[in-house]
């Protein structure tokens, strides 16, 4: 009787501590003081930041990458965190490295090659991929919207992976931290 009683109430535990970790939700506090997130962008209004346990490697094919990662946007005037997965795609070829090989800039001074770098990144940033919106929450950490259960046919979106733009940088410390290589 004693054995049943202990055997049904641990698998209950378990079952409900199963469940209260799915619905875990993140807070403002949590984002912002716990080693598990890193801050990749702020500006007046929002920051940016990357779960980095979240990251992970989808194909590892030289020159080619992909990896998927999560974020989590704070909007500081709408008093929000909206969760998104990422998936992006990387040809090392047009990464620093890359390009510094396939321009030789060891002929130039550092300014010029520093130059030559920034106008061939702009005009390819090397990396591509889409984004898909999971939640939004508040800033204690309640749901707001939960896209997944509004749609489950979510599918994921391109997205502009512009050199120095919010989301490349996300993508470029994504791989950094896969890796330890700079994109």
């Amino acid at each position: 009787m004693f054995k049943r009683f202990f055997v049904r109430w641990f698998f209950l535990t378990c079952i409900l501590s199963s469940i209260s970790f799915i619905s875990y939700a993140v807070s403002l506090y949590d984002l912002q003081h716990s080693n598990q997130y890193k801050l990749l962008y702020s500006d007046e209004s929002k920051d940016l930041y990357m779960n980095l346990s979240s990251v992970q490697s989808l194909r590892y094919n030289p020159p080619y990458y992909t990896l998927k990662y999560q974020t989590y946007l704070i909007d500081y005037n709408d008093s929000s965190i909206t969760s998104s997965d990422f998936i992006a795609n990387y040809n090392y070829n047009n990464s620093i490295e890359g390009i510094a090989r396939s321009l030789d800039v060891t002929n130039l001074s550092f300014d010029e090659a520093k130059l030559a770098l920034k106008r061939a990144k702009f005009k390819n940033s090397g990396i591509t991929g889409t984004y898909k919106l999971n939640k939004v929450y508040s800033f204690d950490g309640s749901v707001k919207v939960d896209f997944v259960t509004l749609d489950d046919d979510i599918r994921f979106e391109k997205l502009d992976y512009s050199y120095a733009n919010p989301f490349y940088i996300g993508a470029a410390y994504a791989f950094e931290k896969a890796y330890n290589i700079v994109f």
